[in-house]
């Protein structure tokens, strides 16, 4: 039997090599393992140099090249254990010295979809399976990795099969457009070719291991993508490219379940880390396409549509690929690169769907509950923190609305216990939105407290919660300017402005709160600091209306502690446990305030006699009170020190509603992090662990 199975093998073998059809067919689907060297050969011969067919002839004999590729992916996979001897060559470098051949016939074949003549999507889905197939086949060989990656027509197949367009639908082709029956002619009788649907989108997958780890592979993709040959061009052809089939994934989610969960969350990770591999070159053509296109958008979208999709009884594994993908957005966010665009990535998370992603997390039963609670509460607190800029604000509010919120699910979070970890998230994310940025945003608009940073400006008692003219002056209404330098510092008057430039020093904090102004969409400017010094002023309001006072008492009495009025009260939006409703201020000295900011190299933006003065208008004015915000941006910690006048009636009781913030300034502190994102890749790697 033996003998008469090798002979039936050399005969196979025989009549391949001479070209017959029908033979590699049989090759192809009926592989012989232990004689994986020789069939690998004879598929090899059919794909030369030399053999290379006119694009246009190929659709003409599909069935010898694809039955060649399937061969090749069979040799590949096939364990060299089964079939290796002593003497023979490693299987690698037998395809390496076959590489230019067998990319142009791959290349070849691709290209023939594009042909003139039309060809059934059956066909197109076939050619496009073999093709991927094989290219991830040959990228998954470590040792031909490098040269693949090095070489011209590698780079021109990748890019082809990346932006391909399928003739159905015009999208990016996928193989999940229609179910597909067997193909007739295309198999034997006892083994038809059958393409069941999938949802591995293998262009995702090629593209991924040709790209990962090589800036040569990345370059040569962006070149081969590229208009005009330069790298900015190929760049915005990736990423338009990249966004669409994002959108083409988030209609697939949308549509019947062809597909299964695992082979998109597969899709959907691996897209990602496309993404995330060409960012970490921070080259900038890249980033500026990455941010010009709506990228973000469109993968927040799909991520969305994927979490929409998830059957809830089998759901888990699922969603932690979802938060994953997440996580990668708030990396690409933090990314530095062209500043005014952070609020608007932000802003495109929120359009895509961010805070409906985030509530169908804290409504999911997890059983990981640690792991998972510690990252829905960094996904809650990132979001706060951006809340307090009033662009950002505004699309949240609009997220919030019960036209993007799932009420059901909403409902269904709230019937919770009070104590519940996902019902106190949603609320620490939503009442500081509600109850502070709703009516910071109310006061800040227009302008209309027209405050005054000069700090020896006392003579106004403007309340924000009303909407007045300014002070009159010489008969004219005082007009609100801001300092054309660094664009934070605003004034009530060109008189105010010299003053504070010369006597209060401002000209030693121009300079540094510059860097951080950029003309086209500003994130660090006087209409941002408006927004948050009226945030400050609320929630100093609303703190002391709640008896805080009783506890600054308490706290004053305790050790060497001064009178009350060197007390601040520091609202902190980033150290609070996310948990916790909302934030209740807590009290730091001048003093402690004052060695901080003086003492520490990484301070920007407070001089210290601006400090001296502040802090003199604390103490010296009698009803001055200082008030300490902190809010992020990046990796970067905004400190924002208002100045409110509080009003004390004639028993000697503060009215808390009355307190209005006069000015006050900011500076910025850089976290100390080894590396961009290095807080993202930390809460991944504790979320791993626990895994």
């Amino acid at each position: 039997m033996r003998n008469k199975e090798n002979q039936e093998i050399e005969t196979l073998l025989k009549h391949a090599r001479l070209g017959s059809e029908e033979h590699l067919r049989q090759l192809s689907l009926r592989w012989p393992i232990k004689y994986t060297i020789p069939a690998t050969l004879v598929i090899i011969s059919h794909l030369t140099l030399e053999t290379l067919p006119p694009p246009a002839s190929v659709c003409d004999d599909l069935k010898r090249p694809l039955a060649c590729f399937h061969g090749l992916v069979v040799a590949l996979k096939t364990p060299p254990a089964r079939y290796q001897k002593n003497n023979d060559p490693p299987l690698w470098t037998i395809i390496q010295d076959n590489l230019d051949g067998i990319l142009s016939w791959l290349l070849t074949c691709a290209q023939a979809m594009e042909a003139s003549i039309p060809i059934p999507h059956e066909i197109v889905q076939l050619i496009m399976c073999g093709v991927q197939r094989l290219s991830c086949a040959l990228l998954a060989v470590p040792e031909l990795k490098a040269t693949l990656q090095s070489s011209s027509i590698a780079a021109t197949l990748i890019a082809f099969i990346w932006r391909f367009t399928s003739p159905q639908s015009g999208l990016p082709f996928y193989l999940v457009e229609q179910p597909l029956q067997s193909l007739e002619g295309l198999g034997t009788p006892d083994h038809p070719v059958v393409l069941p649907p999938s949802s591995t989108d293998s262009t995702i997958r090629a593209v991924f291991h040709y790209t990962y780890q090589s800036e040569e592979g990345k370059g040569g993709l962006l070149r081969q993508l590229s208009r005009d040959g330069s790298v900015a061009s190929g760049a915005d052809e990736f990423v338009l490219v990249a966004s669409a089939r994002a959108q083409r994934m988030a209609q697939l989610c949308q549509s019947e379940p062809l597909w299964s969960y695992s082979d998109f969350a597969e899709s959907l990770d691996t897209l990602g880390g496309i993404i995330g591999g060409f960012l970490s070159l921070r080259e900038p053509s890249f980033l500026q396409a990455f941010r010009s296109h709506e990228f973000l958008y469109h993968f927040m979208l799909l991520i969305h549509s994927f979490v929409r999709s998830l059957d809830p009884g089998t759901i888990s594994v699922f969603l932690m690929v979802a938060r994953e993908a997440v996580m990668n957005l708030q990396e690409w966010v933090d990314i530095p690169g062209v500043a005014e665009t952070t609020t608007k990535a932000v802003r495109q998370l929120i359009k895509g769907g961010l805070l409906s992603v985030y509530l169908s997390f804290l409504i999911q039963k997890q059983s990981m509950l640690g792991t998972f609670e510690r990252a829905c509460g960094d996904l809650g607190q990132w979001i706060v923190n951006y809340s307090f800029y009033p662009s950002v604000h505004i699309a949240i509010m609009d997220g919030l609305s019960p036209s993007r919120i799932d009420q059901k699910q909403l409902l269904e979070l709230f019937k919770r216990n009070d104590g519940h970890w996902t019902r106190q998230q949603w609320v620490a994310l939503s009442c500081p939105l509600y109850s502070l940025g709703r009516q910071g945003l109310k006061y800040s608009k227009g302008n209309a407290f027209g405050i005054c940073d000069n700090i020896f400006h006392f003579d106004r008692s403007l309340d924000l919660s009303t909407s007045g003219a300014h002070p009159q002056e010489d008969g004219k209404a005082h007009m609100s300017r801001e300092c054309s330098g660094c664009h934070m510092s605003i004034y009530c008057s060109k008189e105010c402005q010299l003053e504070d430039w010369k006597r209060s020093r401002h000209q030693d904090d121009c300079v540094h709160l510059a860097k951080f102004y950029t003309p086209r969409e500003p994130l660090l400017h006087s209409s941002t600091r408006m927004f948050q010094l009226a945030v400050l002023q609320e929630s100093y309001r609303r703190c002391m209306k709640d008896g805080v006072p009783e506890s600054l008492k308490q706290k004053s009495d305790v050790g060497d502690s001064g009178p009350l009025s060197e007390l601040i009260i520091c609202f902190n939006f980033i150290d609070s446990p996310a948990i916790r409703p909302e934030s209740t201020p807590t009290l730091k000295r001048t003093s402690e305030l004052s060695k901080l900011v003086i003492s520490d190299s990484a301070a920007q933006g407070l001089s210290k006699r601006r400090l001296e003065g502040l802090l003199k208008s604390s103490t010296e004015g009698g009803n001055v009170q200082l008030v300490e915000g902190r809010f992020k941006l990046r990796e970067l910690t905004r400190y924002v020190l208002a100045r409110l006048r509080i009003f004390v009636g004639d028993d000697g009781t503060e009215n808390p509603e009355l307190a209005t913030v006069l000015g006050g300034t900011s500076w910025d502190l850089v976290e100390q992090l080894s590396e961009p994102g290095a807080h993202r890749r930390k809460a991944r790697e504790r979320m791993y662990a626990a895994l």
